[in-house]
């Protein structure tokens, strides 16, 4: 599984173009070559901050949605994971679920502790 880097580059203040993504999985499956049997590529999600509005939040869960239908089309064979974040509509789980092929991958608040996390 290859993470996107998504939460790394909006801990620094950072934002990631999904282009720089498809790059850098493409760049990997190419090294990785026979290494591994299957590998799971997790989508460019758009994180939330804790003063975003519903509308922004709403903004950034689309711009997440458009960078999955991206990877999707880059990386066919249901590669790609999209991502549900603790916190988020319960609309937005049924969404993520609707959008997988398989699996999906959760993202807990790090704000909340671990028992609420596990919750």
């Amino acid at each position: 599984m290859v993470d996107s880097g998504a939460f790394t580059d909006w801990s620094k203040g950072r934002s990631s173009a999904v282009s720089n993504v498809v790059q850098s999985y493409k760049a990997f499956l190419d090294l990785a070559g026979d290494l591994f049997d299957e590998v799971f590529l997790i989508n460019l999600d758009v994180i939330t901050n804790l003063g975003d509005t519903d509308d922004v939040k709403a903004i950034k869960i689309k711009e997440a949605d458009e960078n999955f239908a991206i990877l999707k089309t880059a990386f066919p064979n249901n590669r790609v994971l999209p991502v549900f974040h603790q916190g988020e509509d319960h609309l937005c789980l049924d969404e993520v679920v609707a959008m997988a092929d398989g699996y999906i991958c959760l993202s807990p608040n790090n704000d909340e502790s671990e028992k609420a996390r596990e919750k």
